[in-house]
Order: C-alpha cells, then sequence, then structure tokens
C-alpha cells in the first residue's frame, strides 16, 4: 500500500503525467533494510525510471529528479547513478566522473539504528568534517587517485551512531583487523563497509568476517553505465 516507496513512486509519476493506466510490481528484496544503504530509495528511483519508460510518459530526467525529491532524500542519487555528490536535503545532485574501481565487503550487524534518531543526534554536532570532506573528495576524484580517494572516506554519522551502538564500533574496528585499506558506517548505519585491496583481498576478508557475522558480502563499485538500466540510457543518448 502507499506505506511503500516502490507504490508511492508509481502513484507520483502516475499522477504527475495525468496517466490512467496501472502498473503491477513484484518487489524481491536483497538489500537489508535499516542498513544504510538505501534500498527503499533505490527501489522508489528504480520505480520512477521503469513506469516512465514501459508507459512511454516522457518524463524529462529532471522531473524524475523534482518527484523523486518528494519521496525521499535519497530518491535523486539513486536516479543520477554512479559516482555523483549531494547537497541540499540530497535532492541536490552533482554527477562526478566515475571513481576508481573498488572491491569492498559490506556487513549488515544484528544491531538496527534508529534513521530519525541518527538526524537528531546529528543535529546537535557542533563540529562536521561533511563539508569539507565532499570538496576534498571531488577534488581526488577528479585525479582519479585511487589512495587519496580511499584515505578521505569519511561519515560524520560515526560520532554519534557507535555511541548509540559498541556492535557498530566493533565492527569497524574488525574490518579494520581484516586489513580493509579504510572502513567507514554506510549512511546512518547500521551496515559497514571496508575497502579491500582486490578482489582476492575482498574474499579474504569476507572469509574472516563470516566467522563472526552472518550477512557479509562482496562488492565492487558500478560505474554510471553499470549503475543506470539500459532503457534509461538509451533515453539519454
Amino acid at each position: 500500500d502507499e506505506r511503500n516507496l516502490a507504490w508511492r513512486a508509481a502513484n507520483v509519476v502516475l499522477r504527475h503525467a495525468d496517466c490512467a493506466e496501472g502498473v503491477r510490481i513484484d518487489l524481491i528484496k536483497n538489500i537489508p533494510t535499516q542498513a544504510g544503504l538505501g534500498g527503499g530509495s533505490s527501489n522508489a528511483a528504480s520505480v520512477l525510471m521503469g513506469v516512465n519508460a514501459i508507459l512511454e510518459l516522457n518524463v524529462s530526467l529532471n522531473e524524475l529528479v523534482r518527484l523523486g525529491a518528494q519521496l525521499g532524500s535519497d530518491v535523486p542519487f539513486f536516479l543520477t547513478a554512479g559516482t555523483a555528490s549531494a547537497r541540499g536535503r540530497g535532492e541536490l545532485i552533482t554527477a562526478l566522473d566515475d571513481g576508481p574501481a573498488l572491491w569492498l565487503v559490506v556487513v549488515k550487524p544484528d544491531a538496527c539504528v534508529s534513521t530519525a534518531a541518527a538526524y537528531a543526534a546529528m543535529d546537535l554536532l557542533t563540529d562536521r568534517i561533511s563539508a569539507r570532506a565532499t570538496a576534498s573528495m571531488e577534488r581526488v576524484l577528479t585525479d582519479a587517485d585511487r589512495t587519496r580517494v580511499v584515505a578521505r572516506m569519511t561519515n560524520d554519522f560515526e560520532q554519534v551512531v557507535c555511541p548509540m551502538e559498541l556492535s557498530i564500533q566493533l565492527l569497524l574496528d574488525d574490518l579494520m583487523m581484516a586489513r580493509a585499506q579504510n572502513a567507514r558506517l554506510c549512511g546512518s548505519g547500521s551496515a559497514a563497509f571496508g575497502v579491500a585491496a582486490s578482489e582476492v583481498d575482498a574474499e579474504k576478508m569476507a572469509t574472516l568476517l563470516r566467522r563472526k557475522y552472518q550477512k557479509v558480502w562482496v562488492c565492487r563499485t558500478l560505474t554510471r553505465a553499470e549503475a543506470l538500466p539500459q532503457f534509461v540510457l538509451k533515453g539519454l543518448d
């Protein structure tokens, strides 16, 4: 029903296009909830793009981004896909050149984090490094300097989420002990990721971490061409 972001995304784009047709959506969830991985937001973005393409509604990408921002602050990012920076509430997206390819190990612990509580605690922080870090990251991405990109990864949420859930701090420590080159919280948590030197190293890290954690995945970063569905890329040609 309307509590689901995919349902709401279909509804908002159909109403925007004044379309009387409907769609059936079969949703198979693989991304864990309350992980900070944007599972619901990426569902919404995919539905916006999919309904627009399937029903040939001809809604522009800029309009889809505007509609997506009504659904959630993360949705515009997934409509842009690839490497991008977000400002404002998340709706002001700047597409960046593809970053260097990175192999990651993502771990979802048993702990769950309330997004509302995390943001409320963040509002109380007197000093955040995210603004400075974002500008710095944009510069090193332009240079495609892998070492500096990995070194500059930060997440202000760690300052408030780790004290809430000690197990998340322990997870970050475990990732570094497994020889991650850097380890950070995913969004507002509770999942975290570690950067591996290679695919082989990522598999070794995952093997170590699976001794303690049940939900462990080896992943790699995507280019914009890989992240966007083919029907969207054709429409952008």
